[in-house]
């Protein structure tokens, strides 16, 4: 959780395996975008990471979500492979996987 003032203005939920972060569902609330909250997420979890004995950071970014893409770039992550998941409610995503090594 990240926290404005006490009240909690984003999160972000994760995985440890194999010495690997993985990180899903980032978000910030709206009023709260663009001011760093997201890469003060991202810190937390690279010093978590740091203190557990992880290397890596990775996640799935939606591939039209191009200013994610982007902000994920600029503090670090590359694009390591992109694929094509199916819900089963018939619903297809485009997705590229990101990694950054600490």
């Amino acid at each position: 959780m990240c926290y404005a003032d006490d009240v909690p203005v984003g999160m972000v939920r994760f995985s440890c395996k194999d010495k690997n972060i993985y990180f899903y569902r980032l978000s910030v609330i709206p009023e709260k975008q663009g001011q760093g909250m997201a890469k003060r997420l991202l810190k937390a979890l690279e010093l978590y990471g740091l203190e557990h004995g992880c290397n890596t950071l990775t996640c799935k970014v939606r591939k039209y979500a191009t200013k994610n893409i982007k902000l994920y770039h600029l503090i670090g992550y590359d694009i390591y492979d992109e694929e094509i998941i199916q819900r089963s409610n018939d619903i297809i995503i485009d997705v590229v996987s990101m990694k950054k090594t600490l």
